[in-house]
Parts: structure tokens; sequence; C-alpha cells
């Protein structure tokens, strides 16, 4: 059995780490959207301009293109009626 000190403190670390991951995907949007829809392009107007454009679509794609993990677990519920 886990002692009461062990829990509070594995608990605090996972809440922590809970709270970082949506803070990193704000931080990671408002990059993002500092930066013109086509980056490859220099705007003609600011990032104050109604009209600004941010690059909305760069941390979909960095997302998307991360190496995966590679999952090594078997399947435990085979069907065994299924060909």
């Amino acid at each position: 059995m886990i002692s009461n000190n062990t829990f509070y403190s594995v608990a605090g670390l996972v809440l922590a780490l809970r709270a970082l991951g949506p803070a990193l995907g704000f931080a990671l949007g408002s990059g993002c959207l500092s930066l013109y829809i086509d980056p490859t392009v220099t705007p003609q107007i600011n990032k104050t301009d109604p009209r600004w454009l941010g690059a909305w679509w760069l941390g979909n794609s960095y997302w998307h293109t991360r190496p995966k993990q590679q999952h090594k677990h078997k399947q435990k519920h085979k069907h065994k009626y299924l060909a």
C-alpha cells in the first residue's frame, strides 16, 4: 500500500503536469497567430490591423508531423469468432 505522503506527492505532480499541457497549447497558439498566415510572404499590414490572419494551421501541422511513440503492446481482447 502507498503511504499518504507518497500519494499526495504523486497526485500533486500529476495535477501540475495536467495544467501544463493547456498552458503550452496556449503559448504555441499565441506564437503561431503572431506569424502571418503565409510565412513566406511579407505582409503589407501589421499585427494590430483587424485584417491580420495568423498562421493558425502551424500548430496543427506540428502536431501531425511530430514523431509518434511506438506502442508495442499486444491486443488483449481478440475475438476468436472473427476471421
